[in-house]
C-alpha cells in the first residue's frame, strides 16, 4: 500500500545513512541487511524496509530506520559518521532539516517464516540440495527464533570434489576436471544454472541433476552461498567414470 512520507514521524533512511557516511547506497544496504539477525533476535522485529523512486523514476528498496535502529546500525561506522547521524537527528527532530525521500514510497511486506521455508524448499528441490546444505539454510531461516537444530547432518557417504577423487586415482592428466564436468553434462547428470549476480549480471554454477543423486550430492558452495558445489560419492566414482565412459 502506498503512503506519502510523514514529516513529523522521526526515521531516517539508508539513503541519508549512506549520504552521511559517503559510502555506496548498496553497500549500507548491505551493511544493514548483514546486521539485522541480531536485532531480530533481540527485539523481535524486522527494520522497515522501503521502496522510494530515483531520479530516473525507477523504484528502488531502502531501510526506513527509527532513532534507536539508526543508533545500531551507527555501531557500523567510524567516530566521524556517529556524530554526523546525532548531529543529523538533532535537526529533523528540531525541524531544521527534511527527509532525503519527499516521493512517495511503498512499504514492503516482509516476508514471514512460513514464506521463507517455502521459498527454501523450493530452492533445495530446484537445486537438488543434500540434506547438510537444507540444514544450512534452515538455521538462517530459525536462527532469530532460537529453534533447536543438529549441527550437522551425514551425508550418505564419503563426498569429494571430481578434481579432488581424480587426483586420488592419478588420473588428473588424463582426465581434467572441465573435461569430466563437460560429459556429465553431456550425459545430463550434471547441468549449469544462472543466478544473477549484485551487478546485474548473469553468474553460471553448476548442479547434480536429479539423475546424478545416484552418484553424488549438491552441497552449498562455502565460497558463495548462492551456489551449489558438485560433489561425489567416493565409493562409486570409479563406476561413474565407467558409466561416463573414461
Amino acid at each position: 500500500m502506498a503512503n506519502e512520507l510523514n514529516p513529523n514521524k522521526k526515521t531516517m533512511s539508508s539513503l541519508e545513512i549512506a549520504e552521511l557516511a559517503g559510502r555506496n547506497h548498496k553497500d549500507v544496504m548491505r551493511s544493514i541487511r548483514d546486521m539485522e539477525p541480531a536485532w531480530v533476535k533481540v527485539n523481535g522485529r524486522n527494520f522497515a524496509l522501503v521502496e522510494y523512486k530515483d531520479a530516473k523514476g525507477e523504484t528502488r528498496p531502502c531501510y526506513e530506520l527509527h532513532y534507536d535502529e539508526c543508533m545500531y546500525v551507527a555501531s557500523k561506522f567510524n567516530d566521524e559518521t556517529r556524530a554526523k547521524l546525532v548531529v543529523r537527528w538533532r535537526d529533523l527532530e528540531t525541524g531544521k532539516a527534511e527527509p532525503i525521500i519527499s516521493l512517495v514510497k511503498t512499504e514492503m511486506k516482509q516476508p514471514t517464516i512460513s514464506d521463507k521455508m517455502k521459498a527454501a524448499t523450493w530452492a533445495a528441490k530446484f537445486l537438488n540440495l543434500n540434506e547438510n546444505s537444507k540444514l544450512i539454510i534452515a538455521k538462517q531461516i530459525l536462527e532469530p527464533y532460537n529453534l533447536p537444530l543438529p549441527d550437522y547432518t551425514p551425508s550418505k557417504g564419503i563426498i569429494k570434489s571430481a578434481t579432488k577423487l581424480l587426483e586420488e586415482r592419478g588420473l588428473e592428466r588424463q582426465i581434467s576436471a572441465q573435461a569430466f564436468n563437460k560429459i556429465a553434462m553431456q550425459k545430463g547428470f550434471l547441468c549449469e544454472v544462472e543466478r544473477n549476480s549484485s551487478r546485474g549480471q548473469k553468474k553460471k554454477f553448476k548442479s547434480i541433476t536429479e539423475k546424478g543423486l545416484l552418484y553424488g550430492e549438491n552441497q552449498v558452495n562455502p565460497n558463495n552461498p548462492k551456489e551449489t558445489q558438485p560433489l561425489w560419492y567416493g565409493d562409486k566414482f570409479d563406476e561413474f567414470l565407467n558409466v561416463l565412459g573414461f
